[in-house]
């Protein structure tokens, strides 16, 4: 009868119900809250979107902000980018040397990263790139390390340290292609998924606040950190902080809103 009467929108389209302005996902077997995009909004804290990067419909955003559209206005401060270049048709270009985009502190006991990025192959090198962040002396951050793994990594206060996510599983990335990239921690477990991988590790404890609650950075790390990896070297179309873990259905379901907006 809501139906029928119009207080409840189908598009049947994209799968989506719509009540009252408020958006849900019909496409699993749970009814999940989500944004006009597709994305799960319980916990979201931070979401940039290279389709929409402006939050008015367009991507043609060569300026020095990336806004952010969770509504929880941390915007992203493009830093030593050439904003007439860097912007490409569906996300921010990392030239692997000093790009990076600055963002408010956020520091969770519990947390999930998600990014959609295209790391640019690197030949004989193993060093760890970060593509979002805040390392220094705390913290998480998911990285790349050489030319075919992905890592998720927390700084636990019981081992004084980073734990990650086993890097033997490797996913083997090619030059150019998007990935869809979530890293999770609830206090007890590690988990890492990739587009076609996926790894986790068991270990209790609590993720340790950064030492000078420092910002987060898209694509490095923060700068003067005792934990400086190099900067990212590839291409960021999405990324996404939520402040507690996503369900693995949650994840399937943004994960079709990946695919969808970037066709991987």
């Amino acid at each position: 009868s809501k139906i029928n009467n119009k207080e409840i929108e189908i598009k049947s389209n994209d799968k989506k119900i719509i009540n009252n302005g408020k958006y849900y996902t019909s496409s699993s077997r749970y009814t999940i809250p989500v944004n006009k995009y597709g994305y799960v909004i319980e916990g979201l804290e931070l979401y940039y979107d290279g389709i929409d990067n402006t939050g008015t419909g367009s991507h043609d955003n060569k300026s020095s902000v990336w806004k952010d559209l969770s509504g929880k206005d941390r915007d992203g401060i493009l830093k030593n980018m050439d904003t007439s270049t860097a912007w490409g048709e569906e996300g921010l270009n990392f030239d692997g040397i000093d790009d990076i985009v600055a963002i408010d502190e956020m520091n969770y006991e519990n947390i999930t990263l998600e990014v959609v990025a295209a790391p640019e192959e690197r030949k004989n090198d193993d060093n760890y790139m970060s593509i979002i962040g805040n390392v220094e002396e705390g913290g998480y951050h998911l990285i790349t390390q050489s030319t075919d793994k992905f890592n998720f990594g927390v700084y636990l206060n019981e081992i004084s340290s980073y734990i990650y996510v086993p890097t033997t599983y490797q996913v083997k990335f090619n030059n150019g292609r998007k990935y869809t990239i979530s890293g999770t921690y609830d206090g007890n477990t590690l988990k890492r998924m990739t587009s076609n991988n996926y790894a986790e590790i068991k270990q209790k404890g609590t993720i340790t606040k950064t030492q000078n609650n420092t910002y987060m950075v898209l694509g490095g790390n923060p700068l003067g950190s005792e934990y400086q990896e190099g900067a990212y070297h590839g291409a960021i179309y999405s990324a996404r902080v939520y402040s507690r873990v996503i369900s693995d259905e949650e994840k399937s379901v943004n994960y079709m809103a990946d695919k969808d907006r970037y066709i991987m």
